[in-house]
C-alpha cells in the first residue's frame, strides 16, 4: 500500500532527504484512500512506448493499494494501431468486440473503465489524473477536469511540450525545476518489476487469435532459453529490436537491417568458438523488429559471401571470418514459421551454430519477457525499451543514431563527465552499424569480434562492463529513484 511504501521512503536517509523529510506518510496514504476516481490518459503515438509507460503506472498505482474507479481515457484518433487494440495487448483482460468500447475490467480490486477521447466528456471535477507519456500541448488538467494532472515521460524522452510536469489547472510545475529531487529528472526512469509472465498470462496470449501463433513460438523459445531440466537441450538467446525497415532504409540508424543482423549473428558465432562453458551452446537470434523479406535475402547472401550487388565480397578480413567460422553452414535464417518449421529448425540446430528467427509483433509483455530471458546481450533502439533495459542487470546493446552521442546512462545524475564505461560500451554497440563492405582491412577488430569479446567479458561478474550494468540496475531498479514515485511525493508535498 501507499502507506507501506511511504514509510519505507521516510526511513531512508539519501539525497532526497530535503523533500522526503517534508512528506507526511499519512497524507500520501490518506489522499489516495479518499479518491473514488482517478483518471489516466493514453496517447495514440506510433509504437508502444507511451502506452506501455502509462499502463505500467496504472498497474503500479493499483499495486500500491488504489482499489476504486480508474478511468482510462484513450485517444481513438488515427495511429499505426488503434490505441484500444494496444491496450488489449497490454491488458489481456480486455475483451474487444468489433469497434465497441470495451467493458470495464477488474485488476487488483480496482475497476478500470475505458473512454475514447472522441466522445468522453467528464461530468465532474476530481482531484487526480496521470499519464506516462504525452507529447502534445493540450492541458490535460483543464480538459479532463482534474485539480492535478501529472504528465510524465519515458526515460530520456525529450520531445514533449510539457516534458515531466505537474499540471494544476493552468499552472505548470516542471519537475526539472524541483531542486529537492535532484538534477536531470528526464534521465530518471520508471521502476519496472522483473518480467515474470505466469502460465495463466502466457495462456491468455496463446488463446488470443490475433497473437496466438507468435506467442506460442515465443513461449517455445523462452522454454528452451530458461530450461533447467537436463532432459532438454538449452539454447542461448539474443532478442533484437530496433532494426525495423522503412521505405528508404532505417528511420533512425544510418545502416541497414541486414548489416546489423549480420554483425550480430557473426558475433554469436565468435562467442561459441572462443567462449567457454555454456557459451558454446547453440544460439537463437530472435528478431522482434519488422524486417522485410528483401533485407532477409540480403542477410542470407551476406552469410554466403555475396554482396547486395550480387557480386562476391572482396574484403580479406571478411572473407577470412566467413571461412574460419564456416558461416555458410553455421548461420541459418528462418522467416516462415508455418508447419512447425521453428521446432524443426531448432531441433536441427547444433552447438556452434546460430539461427536467426523472425518473430515481430509480439505483445509488449511477451516482448519484455523475451528481452529478460536473453543471456546474450540483447539489442534495441528506443527510449521505452531503454527504460526496460535499465531495470535489468543483463548487458545490452543500445543503438544510437549518428550525432546522438552516448545514450547509455551516466550515474550519478549529478555527474559532469560521461561514465567512461558507458562511452566504451556505446562504441561497441555502434560498431554493429558497420556494413560488411566497410569492415576494417587493417589490424583493427571487426564489429563481430568487438561484440563477441564484449559478450565473453560480461560473463565475468568482476569485469568493468558487468560492474557498469550492475550499478546502473541498482539505481534504476530501486523504487526510491523512480520518477513516478518522486513525482507523487512532489505532488503530495505541494498539494494545498
Amino acid at each position: 500500500m501507499f502507506e507501506t511504501l511511504a514509510a519505507k521512503v521516510l526511513s531512508v536517509a539519501n539525497s532526497h532527504q530535503e523533500l522526503i523529510s517534508g512528506i507526511n506518510k499519512e497524507n500520501l496514504a490518506a489522499f489516495f484512500e479518499a479518491q473514488n476516481e482517478i483518471r489516466t490518459y493514453v496517447t495514440n503515438t506510433n509504437g508502444f512506448g507511451h502506452q506501455v509507460s502509462t499502463v505500467n503506472i496504472m498497474l503500479r498505482l493499483i499495486g500500491y493499494g488504489f482499489n476504486k474507479d480508474m478511468v482510462c481515457i484513450y485517444d481513438d484518433g488515427a495511429a499505426d494501431l488503434p490505441t484500444i487494440q494496444k491496450l488489449a495487448l497490454l491488458l489481456p483482460e480486455i475483451v474487444l468486440i468489433g469497434t465497441e468500447v470495451p467493458k470495464p475490467i477488474t485488476i487488483g480490486g480496482a475497476t478500470i473503465s475505458f473512454q475514447p477521447t472522441s466522445t468522453y466528456k467528464p461530468a465532474n471535477q476530481i482531484d487526480f489524473g496521470i499519464t506516462g507519456g504525452y507529447d502534445d500541448g493540450t492541458n490535460l488538467s483543464t480538459k479532463y477536469l482534474t485539480n492535478c494532472f501529472i504528465v510524465l515521460q519515458p526515460f530520456q524522452w525529450g520531445k514533449a511540450v510539457y516534458n515531466n510536469s505537474i499540471l494544476r489547472g493552468s499552472t505548470t510545475l516542471p519537475l526539472e525545476d524541483v531542486q529537492a529531487i535532484g538534477p536531470r529528472f528526464g534521465d530518471r526512469g520508471f521502476y519496472m518489476s522483473d518480467p515474470t509472465l505466469t502460465d495463466q498470462q502466457w495462456d491468455l496470449y496463446m488463446d488470443n487469435p490475433n497473437v496466438a501463433i507468435r506467442s506460442e513460438q515465443a513461449n517455445y523459445i523462452y522454454s528452451l532459453a530458461t530450461n533447467q531440466s537436463p532432459k532438454y537441450k538449452n539454447i542461448n538467446l539474443c532478442s533484437a529490436y530496433g532494426m525495423s525497415d522503412a521505405y528508404n532504409g532505417l528511420t533512425t540508424l544510418p545502416t541497414t537491417a541486414a548489416s546489423l543482423l549480420f554483425n550480430l549473428a557473426l558475433s554469436m558465432l565468435y562467442v561459441q568458438k572462443n567462449g567457454t562453458g555454456t557459451l558454446k551452446t547453440r544460439a537463437v537470434l530472435l528478431v522482434l523488429a519488422n524486417v522485410t523479406d528483401d533485407s532477409y535475402n540480403d542477410l542470407k547472401n551476406y552469410f554466403l559471401g555475396i554482396d547486395t550487388d550480387g557480386g562476391p565480397f572482396t574484403n580479406p578480413k571478411l572473407l577470412a571470418f566467413l571461412k574460419d567460422y564456416n558461416v555458410p553452414r553455421n548461420a541459418k535464417t528462418i522467416t516462415s514459421l508455418a508447419n512447425n518449421a521453428l521446432v524443426k529448425a531448432i531441433d536441427e540446430l547444433q552447438d556452434g551454430q546460430v539461427l536467426v528467427v523472425s518473430l515481430p509483433g509480439l505483445p509488449p509483455p511477451v516482448f519484455n519477457q523475451m528481452m529478460y530471458a536473453s543471456n546474450i546481450p540483447f539489442v534495441f533502439e528506443g527510449k521505452n525499451t531503454a527504460n526496460l533495459a535499465i531495470n535489468f542487470a543483463n548487458p545490452y546493446y543500445y543503438l544510437a543514431k549518428a550525432g546522438a552521442g552516448v545514450v547509455y546512462p551516466t550515474l550519478p545524475l549529478s555527474a559532469v563527465e560521461t561514465d567512461p564505461d558507458a562511452k566504451a560500451i556505446q562504441a561497441i554497440a555502434n560498431s554493429m552499424q558497420e556494413r560488411p563492405q566497410s569492415w576494417p582491412q587493417n589490424d583493427d577488430p571487426s564489429s563481430p569480434v568487438k561484440m563477441g569479446d564484449f559478450t565473453i567479458q560480461t560473463k565475468d561478474a568482476q569485469n568493468e562492463y558487468s560492474q557498469y550494468f550492475f550499478r546502473t540496475q541498482q539505481f534504476y531498479h530501486d523504487e526510491l529513484n523512480d520518477k513516478l514515485l518522486l513525482s507523487l511525493f512532489v505532488f503530495i508535498n505541494t498539494n494545498n
